[in-house]
């Protein structure tokens, strides 16, 4: 008896969207900057060919490359000039596709982030929880850091004491209030907006509206805004994502 397994795919998620759209933005990006090189490369040779097809026309010898009417001749180096020039400006309607595509993928990008903004938003939260437990980790370093600085110190000025005509004032002098300060600061904020997430456990915060006033409730990102919605909070932000 055989068995069936169903794999269930998990929805792309509004920065993964993004990001896909921006790789594509990148890859047409790169595409056109290549065909620009091409086309600048193949506008030089075309230059030149020119130059050469003038001055093999003017030369007496070159001038039996031509026929009567000017035109080159089938199999001479002025028939292979002129076909290098005929086909010069090939990457003209590629170019162009380029540029179009990429305008198409750059207003998709700017769609994107408009119709997902607050979605875009709350996705940001697991990086959020990182960078502060990242500022916290090295803060704590910092604060070892300074504390084995402040030890030499005074251990140096303890030693220098028994000398005569040295009391350590000589030492460097260095402020170390700020570096200390932001050690001892139990409050680092998550960098997620407050009119957004509700960082506090509140669950009304107020949402600034297009021209400037506040609406008590919030803007959710599927039913649209609703005064009786609950502002997610950063825990619950996280668990949705699990």
């Amino acid at each position: 008896m055989s068995t069936t397994t169903t794999t269930v795919k998990k929805k792309s998620s509004a920065t993964d969207e993004l990001r896909e759209i921006e790789a594509r933005e990148q890859s047409a990006a790169s595409a056109l900057r290549e065909f620009e090189l091409r086309q600048r490369a193949s506008q030089e040779r075309a230059h030149s060919a020119e130059a050469e097809v003038i001055r093999l026309a003017e030369d007496p010898l070159g001038a039996e490359q031509f026929d009567a009417d000017g035109r080159p001749l089938p199999g001479t180096d002025a028939a292979q000039l002129a076909e290098l020039i005929e086909h010069a400006s090939d990457y003209t309607v590629v170019l162009a596709r380029c540029r179009a595509e990429l305008d198409r993928l750059r207003l998709a990008s700017l769609q994107h982030r408009r119709d997902h903004a607050l979605e875009l938003v709350y996705e940001q939260a697991p990086a959020a929880v990182v960078a502060v437990e990242g500022v916290r980790s090295a803060l704590g370093l910092l604060g070892q850091a300074l504390a084995g600085y402040v030890h030499v110190q005074d251990t140096v000025t303890e030693l220098l004491g028994v000398i005569d005509g040295l009391d350590g004032s000589d030492l460097p002098s260095v402020d170390l209030t700020p570096l200390q300060a932001a050690v001892e600061s139990p409050d680092l904020p998550l960098p997620l907006p407050r009119s957004l997430v509700a960082l506090d456990g509140q669950s009304q915060p107020k949402l600034r509206t297009n021209d400037g006033a506040f609406m008590e409730g919030h803007m959710s990102p599927a039913d649209g805004f609703d005064e009786s919605w609950a502002a997610p909070t950063v825990d619950e932000l996280l668990e949705a994502q699990r």
